[in-house]
């Protein structure tokens, strides 16, 4: 998948934008602290992080909200960095952080 912008390669997208796009469409303004860059989370590889709720029920979801997450590895960072982008294109912010 290519970004409709930009043409550069995804792996998915819900709105079929890339992130750095998004970014440069203005949304960094609207919710500049709550937005993670990838060195953040390469930063944080093998702490434990923890996001809002995106009002998912599930039990990982819950439990993640609940006791936070640790970045596993590189393929981790890329998988947050994505999802993070893809809620935020819906209004959903995760808030990724080191504090609860």
């Amino acid at each position: 998948m290519n970004c409709k912008f930009c043409n550069a390669e995804m792996e998915s997208s819900t709105t079929g934008i890339c992130w750095e796009c998004l970014l440069k469409a203005g949304y960094e303004n609207t919710m500049k602290q709550n937005i993670k860059s990838k060195e953040w989370f390469v930063e944080n590889i093998g702490e434990r992080v923890y996001r809002d709720s995106d009002d998912c029920e599930c039990a990982t979801c819950r439990d993640v909200v609940k006791n936070g997450l640790i970045i596993a590895n590189e393929e981790h960072v890329e998988y947050l960095y994505m999802i993070q982008g893809d809620y935020f294109a819906e209004g959903i912010f995760l808030n990724y952080r080191n504090k609860k």
